[in-house]
């Protein structure tokens, strides 16, 4: 009997080291805190559980102390078991942050004909050849039928070689589908898919590591244009560099229009608009962003419409400044000055360019302000109530290849100081124009032609936040 009455003196101790313990060692392991926090937990913790449990031992000791140390007991376990659910889906977040090796292309198989089946065309089978998959797709269709095949560079041509009757139907990436919808209003209406599938091409992009804690880096922020998956190999939406000074706590968010007409990077001939460039990988964004502003992108975030959505939901929401009083295409009212935007409104704002006087130069300005205020509601305490939500949200939706001690590193180091963030902007503005491009080299589209005064001044800027030593 003496026994018995012994155990629950002991369990309620052991387990309560065991449960701390677990904590430390995890904490330790994940890396987010400053070693100085780090230290300080670790003594405190120790400290305080030889106290409770030297007392909770001690046969002298009263029981309605016991009481009140068996109960503080329980409270620490459960902050311990609940700071390791958060830790661990931490752990889980920053593992699947990392991009896929893998781009997934959809390919489509269009003809006039919507009864036709691809098994049925017996003449020869054009590919569209400005996907980088597209030897794989060939060889998808070659398990599905008896093909003969052939390339064309030309994606105008083929649009009316089809119109005319002159192929059956003919094979393109889905972001090229995409392109001939936005400027023939008919191709949507005349053609249909009579055959999608799907391929998986390797990718890759030069990392050009930093100390993010000391050095200041570039990362690009990528908007893609789809609500599918994010690794998908798709038109860049948005095209923001945020410029990162860790010293003197300023970032600066420079925002390119998509319809930018620039010079793709590693290309001759005709230039391109920016948004096509995500067409043929994240990598080439990139590169065409460094030879237009001349510096160095150390890092890139990618995300889909899905992630604004998810985003401000998990933050419950989001207040944003708006320059102009509109109704977007979607039906949703903004008025001028401040707006509580949800998740779907909040993606309706960054999205919206027609009902805007300043087009597409006032969403820029509108996706800048949505990331100031999503940058200033993370960063709010009361955020910390909502961390699993944001996690979740982001899950599936973003991904960087920012290393996961980068990652901690930026972590441990606002941990440590606490400071806030000074948020500034910078925006390339352009004349509006009608040029052939690399894409499609045969009919004219709509561009912005640089304004390099203003591309030179985001360049300045960039390259002062970059070189600041001290916070104004």
């Amino acid at each position: 009997m003496k026994k018995e009455k012994r155990k629950p003196k002991k369990i309620v101790p052991v387990f309560l080291m065991l449960m701390t313990l677990a904590l430390v060692i995890f904490v330790s392991v994940l890396d987010i805190l400053p070693s100085k926090h780090l230290l300080v937990l670790t003594l405190s913790i120790t400290f305080v559980n030889l106290i409770i449990s030297a007392l909770l031992l001690r046969p002298k000791t009263k029981l309605i102390t016991k009481t009140i140390l068996t109960v503080i007991s329980i409270s620490i376990i459960s902050f311990s078991a609940i700071s390791l659910y958060y830790g661990i889906s931490t752990f889980s977040f920053l593992g699947n942050l990392m991009p896929s090796k893998h781009v997934t292309e959809t390919y489509y198989v269009v003809a006039l004909n919507n009864e036709l089946k691809i098994e049925d065309i017996k003449d020869t089978l054009v590919f569209f050849s400005g996907s980088d998959g597209v030897e794989k797709a060939v060889k998808h269709l070659e398990e599905k039928m008896n093909l003969k095949y052939d390339f064309s560079h030309d994606i105008d041509e083929l649009t009316t070689e089809l119109y005319n009757e002159n192929i059956d139907a003919f094979v393109l990436e889905k972001s090229f589908h995409e392109i001939i919808v936005d400027i023939d209003e008919e191709f949507e209406n005349r053609t249909h898919i009579i055959y999608e599938f799907e391929i998986r091409i390797l990718s890759s992009v030069d990392l050009k590591e930093v100390d993010p804690t000391k050095e200041s880096f570039n990362v690009y922020l990528s908007g893609i244009d789809t609500f599918g998956k994010i690794s998908s190999s798709t038109r860049s939406d948005v095209n923001i560099v945020l410029t990162i000074n860790p010293k003197t706590k300023d970032i600066l968010i420079t925002n390119i229009p998509r319809d930018y007409y620039v010079q793709l990077h590693g290309t001759t001939g005709y230039k391109d608009k920016l948004t096509h460039a995500g067409i043929y990988g994240v990598d080439m964004s990139i590169k065409t962003i460094e030879d237009l502003l001349d510096i160095d992108i150390h890092y890139y975030s990618k995300l889909n419409f899905n992630s604004v959505i998810k985003i401000v939901e998990a933050l419950g929401g989001i207040d944003v400044n708006s320059k102009y009083s509109f109704t977007s295409q979607d039906g949703y009212y903004y008025k001028q000055g401040m707006n509580s935007l949800n998740g779907e409104r909040a993606l309706s704002f960054v999205r919206e360019r027609k009902s805007l006087p300043g087009g597409d130069r006032a969403r820029g300005e509108n996706q800048q302000e949505i990331i100031t205020s999503i940058i200033k509601k993370i960063s709010s305490p009361t955020t910390l109530t909502r961390y699993n939500s944001i996690l979740a949200a982001l899950d599936g939706s973003f991904e960087t290849n920012m290393p996961r001690k980068t990652i901690t590193d930026l972590i441990k180091m606002q941990l440590d100081d606490g400071g806030n963030w000074a948020i500034e902007s910078a925006n390339l503005d352009g004349f509006d124009r009608n040029e052939f491009t690399y894409t499609s080299s045969k009919l004219r589209r709509y561009v912005m032609e640089p304004d390099m005064e203003t591309v030179e001044n985001a360049k300045e800027q960039i390259k002062k936040v970059v070189e600041s030593t001290t916070s104004d």
